[in-house]
């Protein structure tokens, strides 16, 4: 009977404390709380909580605090840092009795939260729905994250699925994120079709104030297009604030191996060194076109196509900005402090070839700079510096000992010229198009060459058509074949560039039976050229083939200055000689030949270029009065 009551008692007691809990949980209005939890967090946090949705509370099985929408600012009570539509949050009872915290689950939907304190560059997920298993200490549990990953500025826009095992250590301040997995898929990089996974085990260390992430992965690929694999390790110390990763792996066939530090992470500083065996950028550009988003149309008025000048005269001073051009906006990370090395074996880029690059870059202030660049390039040694900047570009570089030609023809797809010899160019280019860097493009450069050819017509075939041309003197015309070709010895000019045409004055071609002097200007917006050549024949014999009409023609225009003008757009070049002009200067030529050759008849003297001859009547007849 005793044990009867003590269990009536009992269950009496019970039935009263369920009674009170359903009359406190029917009666209790959290909402009346609101202000003291905006109070408190604002104390804690430094941050304003809006809560604008109702509360609800629940005491059985378990407290179930359930909210509608809220939102937290960032700090100091600026933007807005998170925010929610709904949450709802449970906390195991009996767990309490015993003063150990037991979350049996987390639910929010619509979260949106920013990544980072600058909300001009800061990330956030948007639209997201987070679940939690159950949250206690030395217990795994498995947590789902779905949403958007967005950047500031719009170019990054992901779909956000991630998962992840958990086991939390509350005594011991730590979290261990096991099999973590993240999957990507949307536009970010330029792409519009990015699909990417990451991978890794995380350890949190809240007390030792370290993150370590190891098993880490990275694998990233467009449809049909190439695909980035990377594995590795990472580790972030949380003070004084620093981080390393170190990874490697292969883009397409290529092997990579990423080493990166941070030294600081608030503001951010990078270092960093990047080795690859083989690149081939032009390859990856191609087979990325397909997914490349399309890049915005500026509208902007033409520029002024400039005039060919029949003959160049002194030109105003290099500007590196053409009429209309707008400065482009500089990339993100110029913002950023960053300095890494690069090395390359061999790097395929526009057609050109690279082997043994080595680059420092360097990055902040909105200034991307490398300098200095070495590397080899068609043969030669190359030697360059390139920044840019929202106010434009700059590249200075040098290439000496390479085959000239092969470097056009792989980088411009056109056969011009042969030879070898030292390259020079300064040049800086403003805008955000080809066609307006073209047209911006200022500066200076020089070409040396030696033993080589100019493509494109035969001069020796030239002075033939003009000597058959000095009779009647008609006009010499032709468009410029690629088949023909003109051997020189020697190869120089220097160019002054402004607003996208470069002008010359100082061309200097030697071969071994003509000397050539030129000046004219090429536009590099209009893809044409006019250039005026006086090529003057030095020996009277240089060819063997048809030997005693060449000889006739070096002699009828040997020392005379044949002028040559070659122009018009690249696809259709011309070249002309107005004889009537050189028809007179030859016949004036002649009959002071045959009148010095009269004089010396007569008067007996030796014949001009023969021991004790003079050079000229006139010295001749000055020698003569002397004796």
């Amino acid at each position: 009977m005793k044990a009867r009551r003590i269990l009536a008692i009992i269950a009496l007691l019970l039935g009263a404390v369920l009674v009170a809990l359903a009359i406190f949980a029917a009666t209790f209005d959290a909402n009346r709380y609101k202000p003291e939890v905006v109070e408190l967090v604002r104390q804690q946090t430094g941050r304003t909580l809006a809560i604008d949705g109702e509360l609800s509370l629940s005491v059985w099985p378990r407290i179930s605090l359930a909210m509608g929408k809220a939102a937290l600012s960032g700090a100091n009570g600026k933007g807005e840092a998170a925010r929610f539509e709904s949450g709802r949050l449970a906390v195991a009872i009996w767990p309490l009795l015993d003063r150990r915290l037991v979350i049996e689950g987390v639910a929010l939907e619509g979260l949106g939260a920013m990544l980072g304190d600058d909300p001009a560059s800061a990330w956030r997920i948007d639209a997201a729905a987070l679940r939690t298993d159950r949250i206690a200490s030395g217990e795994p549990g498995q947590l789902a994250l779905e949403g958007r990953l967005r950047s500031a500025d719009g170019a990054t826009d992901l779909e956000l699925k991630l998962e992840s095992g958990y086991l939390a250590d509350f005594d011991a301040r730590t979290l261990q994120l096991r099999k973590l997995d993240a999957q990507l898929d949307g536009a970010a990089a330029g792409l519009s079709q990015l699909r990417a996974r990451l991978g890794a085990d995380v350890a949190v260390d809240l007390a030792g104030q370290w993150i370590d992430a190891s098993a880490l992965s990275i694998d990233a690929s467009v449809p049909d297009g190439p695909r980035l694999k990377l594995s590795g390790t990472g580790r972030v110390e949380l003070q004084p604030g620093s981080a390393v990763i170190a990874l490697q792996g292969t883009l397409d066939d290529t092997q990579l191996k990423i080493d990166a530090r941070a030294p600081k992470l608030a503001p951010l500083a990078l270092n960093y060194d990047v080795a690859a065996d083989r690149l081939d950028v032009d390859r990856l550009r191609e087979r990325l076109a397909p997914a490349m988003k399309p890049a915005p149309q500026a509208s902007a008025a033409p520029a002024e196509q400039p005039s060919a000048p029949e003959a160049p005269g002194p030109q105003p001073p290099a500007t590196a900005t053409a009429p209309g051009a707008r400065p482009q906006a500089a990339p993100a990370i110029a913002a950023i402090e960053t300095r890494g090395t690069l090395k390359i074996d061999r790097l395929l880029v526009s057609g050109l070839t690279l082997s043994k690059l080595a680059a420092t870059a360097t990055t902040g202030n909105d200034r991307i700079a490398i300098e200095p660049l070495t590397g080899q390039l068609n043969g030669g040694a190359l030697q360059a510096r390139l920044s840019t900047t929202a106010a434009g570009h700059r590249l200075a570089a040098s290439l000496t000992g390479a085959d000239a030609g092969a470097l056009i023809r792989d980088a411009a797809r056109r056969d011009v010229l042969d030879g070898q010899g030292t390259v020079r160019v300064d040049l800086a280019a403003s805008g955000d198009t080809a066609d307006a860097l073209t047209r911006s493009l200022a500066g200076t450069a020089s070409l040396a060459l030696r033993d080589g050819a100019i493509k494109g017509f035969d001069l020796d075939r030239l002075m033939q058509q003009v000597r058959a041309a000095l009779d009647g003197r008609l006009p010499v015309e032709e468009r410029v074949k690629g088949a023909e070709q003109t051997p020189f010895s020697s190869l120089t000019a220097s160019l002054r560039i402004a607003a996208g045409v470069a002008r010359s004055d100082d061309l200097d071609f030697r071969a071994n039976w003509v000397r050539a002097a030129g000046a004219g200007q090429i536009d590099l917006g209009a893809q044409s050229l006019d250039w005026l050549v006086r090529a003057t024949v030095t020996e009277p014999t240089g060819a063997t083939q048809d030997g005693a009409a060449r000889r006739d023609v070096f002699a009828r225009l040997q020392g005379l200055p044949v002028p040559i003008r070659i122009f018009g757009r690249y696809d259709d070049l011309r070249y002309r000689v107005d004889v009537k002009e050189l028809a007179t200067e030859a016949a004036k030529r002649e009959l002071t030949r045959r009148l010095e050759k009269s004089i010396g008849e007569r008067l007996g003297l030796p014949p001009s270029g023969t021991e004790g001859g003079a050079a000229d009547p006139l010295e001749r007849l000055k020698g003569l009065l002397r004796r």
